[in-house]
């Protein structure tokens, strides 16, 4: 058993890549999840608000893509964000078989607290890092990600 765990210890747990990315990015998604409970928002819900803030009045399908999220999510996510009072959603003039999204004042007050304070958590998280070193983990982590993806 031992040559066998020597054979493969660096594609098995704890020692894997992938395990010790998935754990990463577990402790990083519960420090961000406490900086959204005290507004009530998931991480996905913080998504769609940023979308928002760059562009008010999106629709639903063009939000899903730039989060590069299943439609279903972000469909499931908009009521609970309309419901806390974040959003709108109102049929295009154009084609009412489309959502848009607007954001209410509440949403956009948001944007004045949220964006800092995410900032600051980025810096605390990854402060180990470099500038460089952050840009290249980010290139690294897209190549894997799109090497994956069909």
């Amino acid at each position: 058993m031992t040559s066998l765990w020597t054979q493969y210890q660096d594609i098995l747990p704890p020692n894997a890549l992938g395990y010790r990315l998935k754990l990463l990015s577990q402790l990083i998604d519960r420090k961000f999840q406490d900086l959204l409970d005290p507004f009530g928002l998931t991480p996905l819900q913080w998504g769609i608000l940023c979308c928002l803030w760059q562009e008010d009045g999106l629709p639903t399908l063009q939000i899903s893509r730039q989060l590069l999220q299943n439609s279903g999510n972000v469909s499931f996510a908009l009521p609970l964000l309309e419901k806390q009072g974040y959003i709108q959603r109102w049929p295009d003039k154009s084609d009412r078989r489309i959502l848009r999204v607007w954001l209410t004042p509440k949403g956009k007050e948001l944007a004045d607290v949220l964006p800092q304070q995410a900032q600051e958590l980025d810096r605390k998280l990854f402060m180990s890092l470099s500038a460089h070193e952050r840009r290249q983990i980010s290139k690294l982590v897209d190549r894997l990600r799109q090497d994956l993806e069909p």
